[in-house]
C-alpha cells in the first residue's frame, strides 16, 4: 500500500492526491496506514464524489483499529463545479453538519427531562470538513480555489455502510410498509426538533440565525434545473403518451396542461414562507376534502432533509427476520426550510409505488403526526395550533402536485438500471457561447441526453410507476 493509499486502485485516475498528511490534519490524529475506495456507482452523484477510506491510527489500541470513512469532494468536472459554486449546496451540507446539528442537540439538553428521551437524528457521524461559502465576498474567484487547493471543500464522515451495516434498498422496486415506516418516523423526528429550536429560541425563521439555509437548489442560479425538469416533463410525457391505458383520457389531458408549468409549481411550494394555498388550489382539477379559502392559514414551517427519494437513505436489517430496524439519512446539500409536507410528499411520490400509498399511505400518515406529536412532547414544544391528522391530509393532498413533479425531476434516475446508468465524469458539459446574468450558460445537450431512459426494461417500468401515479392524482382531483 502506497502513503496515498490510491496505487493501483480502480477511481485512482480521476481524484486528486488523498495522502496521508491530509488525513492527519483532517483527524488530528497520526495515521498508520490507510487505503482508499470509490464510494458510489456510476450516475449516483451530480453533485460530489465520494469515496471510501479505511483508516489504521498510530496510537489506536482498541479492538478495532481500523477506522471506515467516508469522504465527499467537489465532482472534477469544472462545470459541476461551477453549479455547486452558484447554488452554495456544499457549503450548506456543511454548515448542517458543522453547525445547525450542534444545535439541535444542545437545544435537546436543555428542554428534554430524561436522558433517555434525547433524540439522536439519523445522519452519518460527522467527523470533520472545510468547505468555502462562495456567497461570501472574499471567495468570488472559485475557479482558482478548485485549482489551488482541491481540499478546500470536503467532508469527513463515518462509513456507516461498513461500521454499522447499512447498505441501500433495491431503488427499483419502492419501498415497503416496513421501510416506510422508518423514513417517516424520521422525518417527524427531525421536523420536531427544527420546530422546538425556533420556539425554544424565539425565532420566527431558522434561515434567520442560519443564512445557508436559504433557497438555492429551485433558484434561478441554479442554471441546470429548469433544462433537467423540461427535459424530463418532456421525456415523461412522451412515454405516457404511448400507454394504451391512457391514451385519450381525461388524466392524460390534465398532465399536458402542466407542461411548461414544472418550475412555476416549484416556486409555488417551496419557500420558507410556506405554500401558496390560494395557487396551488388553482392548479387542481378538484377541490380536495375538507378544502376551503380558510385552510392554511397558519403554515407549518421546519427544517428539513428537502431531498427525501430513495437514493439518500440507507437501511440496516435484521440479519434474521431481513425486516429493516434503522434508517440513516444522507446527502443534506438541499437541507432546506419549507412546509413540512413537501419532504413528504417527495418520499412518497419518487420512492413508493401506487400499490404501497393506495394500501398504506393513511396508516403512513397517521404514523407520521402520530410521532410528530410524541417528539414535540418529549421537546416541551407546542405543535402548530391546528395540527391534526385530518388537517395533515388535506396539506398533503394539496402538495401532492409538487411530489410528483419531484418524481418526474428524479425518477429517471432512480429506476435506470444499473448496468444502463451513466458515469457523469465521462459526459462532456460544454460552453455554449451565451453568456447570462450569472456569466456562460453551458451548454447541457450532450448532460440531458445521458439522462434520458433509453432501454426497453427501464422505460417499461417508469411506464408503471407513472400509469399508477397519473392514474391516483386524476382520481384525487390533482389532475
Amino acid at each position: 500500500m502506497s502513503e496515498n493509499g490510491v496505487d493501483g486502485d480502480p477511481c485512482s485516475s480521476s481524484i486528486p492526491n488523498i495522502t496521508k498528511s491530509f488525513l492527519e490534519s483532517a483527524l488530528q490524529k497520526k495515521v498508520k496506514t490507510f487505503d482508499v475506495i470509490s464510494g458510489s456507482n456510476p450516475g449516483d452523484n451530480f453533485t460530489s464524489v465520494l469515496y471510501g477510506v479505511d483508516v489504521v491510527l498510530e496510537d489506536d489500541s482498541s479492538d478495532h483499529p481500523q477506522q471506515h470513512l467516508l469522504l465527499k469532494l467537489y465532482p472534477n468536472h469544472p462545470i459541476r463545479q461551477k453549479f455547486l459554486d452558484d447554488t452554495n449546496l456544499f457549503w450548506k451540507e456543511y454548515s448542517v453538519y458543522k453547525t445547525l446539528i450542534p444545535e439541535y442537540m444542545k437545544l435537546q439538553k436543555k428542554v428534554v427531562q430524561k436522558k433517555s428521551d434525547l433524540l439522536k437524528l439519523a445522519f452519518p457521524p460527522f467527523v470533520g470538513g472545510s468547505a468555502i461559502n462562495y456567497k461570501n465576498a472574499l471567495s468570488k474567484n472559485a475557479e482558482d480555489e478548485h485549482k489551488s487547493d482541491f481540499f478546500s471543500n470536503y467532508i469527513l464522515m463515518q462509513d456507516v455502510r461498513k461500521s454499522c451495516g447499512f447498505t441501500m434498498a433495491n431503488k427499483q422496486l419502492g419501498l415497503d410498509f416496513d421501510h416506510c415506516a422508518l423514513v417517516v418516523k424520521e422525518l417527524a423526528k427531525l421536523h420536531a426538533l427544527s420546530l422546538a429550536y425556533k420556539v425554544h429560541s424565539g425565532l420566527s425563521t431558522l434561515t434567520s440565525r442560519f443564512p445557508f439555509l436559504a433557497e438555492a437548489f429551485l433558484s434561478d442560479e441554479n442554471v441546470f434545473i429548469q433544462p433537467v425538469a423540461k427535459s424530463n416533463f418532456e421525456m415523461v410525457l412522451q412515454l405516457m403518451e404511448t400507454d394504451v391505458s391512457l391514451k385519450g383520457s381525461e388524466a392524460m389531458r390534465s398532465f399536458r396542461k402542466l407542461d411548461g408549468k414544472i418550475m412555476d409549481i416549484f416556486k409555488m411550494f417551496v419557500s420558507p414562507e410556506g405554500v401558496d394555498e390560494v395557487e396551488a388550489r388553482k392548479l387542481r382539477r378538484l377541490m380536495g376534502p375538507n378544502e376551503d379559502e380558510n385552510n392554511g392559514k397558519k403554515q407549518w414551517i421546519v427544517g428539513g432533509h428537502g431531498d427525501c427519494w430513495i437514493n439518500n437513505m440507507l437501511f440496516r436489517y435484521d440479519p434474521i427476520t431481513k425486516k429493516p430496524v434503522e434508517i440513516m439519512l444522507v446527502d443534506l446539500q438541499v437541507f432546506r426550510e419549507s412546509c413540512l409536507t413537501l419532504d413528504l410528499v417527495y418520499f412518497f411520490y419518487t420512492s413508493t409505488d401506487h400499490n404501497l400509498r393506495s394500501q398504506s399511505l393513511d396508516s403512513l400518515l397517521q404514523l407520521y403526526a402520530d410521532h410528530f406529536l410524541q417528539f414535540c412532547r418529549i421537546l416541551d414544544t407546542p405543535p402548530f395550533p391546528d395540527f391534526s391528522v385530518k388537517e395533515l391530509k388535506r396539506r398533503f393532498n394539496r402538495s401532492k402536485v409538487l411530489g410528483f413533479m419531484m418524481a418526474i425531476l428524479v425518477l429517471p434516475i432512480i429506476l435506470t438500471s444499473p448496468e444502463n446508468s451513466v458515469n457523469l465524469d465521462d459526459v462532456e458539459v460544454k460552453a455554449s457561447g451565451k453568456e447570462g446574468e450569472e456569466g456562460e450558460i453551458p451548454d447541457l445537450s450532450d448532460l440531458l441526453d445521458s439522462m434520458k431512459v433509453k432501454e426497453a426494461g427501464d422505460q417499461n417500468l417508469m411506464q408503471s410507476r407513472f400509469q399508477g401515479m397519473i392514474l391516483e392524482l386524476h382520481k384525487d382531483g390533482v389532475l
